[in-house]
């Protein structure tokens, strides 16, 4: 298992930077494993690549307040046999992390960001453990000759 952890203050700026990151993190991490085929990898970097981006600026805009050292924004990336594991934690209060769509019919300016990692990713949860709340993001990784 392989594991690296990223940490940033919570600004949009920030959130940008991080996830321009998660690419190139990802790819490093998944070096000693062979995906099926390079467009399935590239599929497979750019959806974890976008549900990664959703959650952090998620934990920037329900932040109390953008640049506060006491809720950084942690992203924990696992290469762990057939998975790759993305946790995303904040210091925010607790929230409702909801299985429900959005209403696309009253086409609402925000909300879609659940919504996007729940399609994106193969396996998602919530969790509130020792004041944080940790979004877990799971990616099954298809193995195979390239």
């Amino acid at each position: 298992m392989r594991i690296l952890e990223l940490s940033f203050i919570p600004t949009l700026d920030n959130a940008q930077s991080a996830t321009i990151a998660v690419r190139q993190i990802v790819e490093t991490l998944m070096k000693t494993v062979k995906v099926a085929g390079s467009e399935r990898m590239d599929k497979f970097l750019s959806e974890i690549e976008l549900a990664t981006g959703e959650a952090c600026v998620n934990s920037v805009k329900h932040g109390p307040e953008q640049g506060m050292d006491k809720i950084q924004i942690s992203v924990v990336f696992k290469e762990k046999y057939s998975n790759f594991i993305v946790t995303v934690s904040d210091g925010n209060e607790r929230y409702e992390f909801s299985d429900r769509e959005p209403d696309f019919d009253a086409l609402p300016e925000s909300g879609y960001g659940i919504y996007i990692i729940r399609n994106l990713m193969d396996k998602v949860s919530y969790q509130r453990e020792k004041g944080r709340n940790l979004v877990i993001m799971e990616k099954e990784i298809k193995q195979g000759e390239q």
